[in-house]
């Protein structure tokens, strides 16, 4: 039985490393909020709620409708208020759901202040553009963007070329 629980705790721990490896290997991922951001480093007792993060992550790996998900993300947002993953993961869960009003109150947590997530200001640019609400929807992206958000700037290109050409039509109607 100890052989046993040896060979499955190796397993799993091959498992998790592996994770994480495939994670660093593709930083180019849609949401580029890492799942483990704390693998590397020793966490101490005053510092649970990295523990919280790193088990919602593990648990979101395998079900995202586990609502205990839910429940650590919370946990963490209530003692660490200005870490913005778990915002964002709160995000992405909601949304999963089906969830879009509790959703977009997660993004704008993850989005807003001086550390705001370049990934939630590029969703939040995202979902403004479509409630047609462009001025705002700029804002959103012109703050990814400064923080080298390449598809921020890819959208913002795409507005602006599109601002261009709708006033060269309109100059051309009036021959200016």
């Amino acid at each position: 039985l100890e052989k046993r629980h040896v060979r499955i705790t190796a397993l799993y721990n091959h498992h998790f490393r592996k994770k994480i490896r495939s994670e660093m290997e593709n930083p180019c991922l849609p949401a580029q909020v890492p799942l483990f951001p704390f693998s590397e480093e020793k966490i101490g007792d005053d510092q649970s709620w990295k523990k919280w993060y790193m088990q919602a992550s593990l648990i979101l790996t395998d079900d995202p409708f586990n609502p205990e998900v839910k429940d650590l993300l919370e946990a963490v947002n209530q003692v660490s208020p200005t870490f913005k993953d778990a915002y964002f993961r709160l995000y992405l869960v909601e949304l999963a759901k089906g969830n879009k009003e509790e959703a977009m109150i997660h993004l704008k947590k993850a989005a807003s202040g001086s550390k705001g997530l370049d990934v939630a200001q590029y969703q939040m640019g995202l979902q403004l553009l479509k409630q047609g609400r462009q001025v705002a929807a700029k804002r959103w992206l012109k703050k990814a963007s400064d923080q080298k958000y390449w598809l921020a700037d890819k959208e913002l290109i795409k507005l602006y070329s599109e601002e261009k050409e709708m006033l060269k039509l309109i100059l051309n109607e009036h021959n200016r």
